[in-house]
């Protein structure tokens, strides 16, 4: 499939966001076809993918007292249940 100077994938999954639903799919099948406004919805989706996102673990951080050394993890740990 052409589209314009670059060649789309046949197996290529098309996202369409648009605010006529009649252009929706009408030069390429889409996989998902979303009507509205692109900069709104896109802000939506990109702010969705973040909260998805696995938080990284809290760094550690190493503490010496003469010959001895303290490795402490910093952040808020989940607390277990009894």
């Amino acid at each position: 499939m052409r589209f314009g100077h670059e060649i789309i994938p046949e197996t290529a999954k098309i996202v369409q966001i648009d605010t006529d639903p009649d252009e929706l799919g009408r030069n390429y099948p889409t996989a998902l076809s979303i009507t509205a406004d692109a900069k709104i919805a896109l802000r939506v989706i990109i702010d969705e993918a973040k909260r998805r996102q696995p938080k990284p673990p809290a760094p550690i951080t190493t503490t010496s007292y003469g010959s001895r050394s303290m490795s402490v993890m910093t952040g808020s740990v989940p607390s277990a249940s009894v």
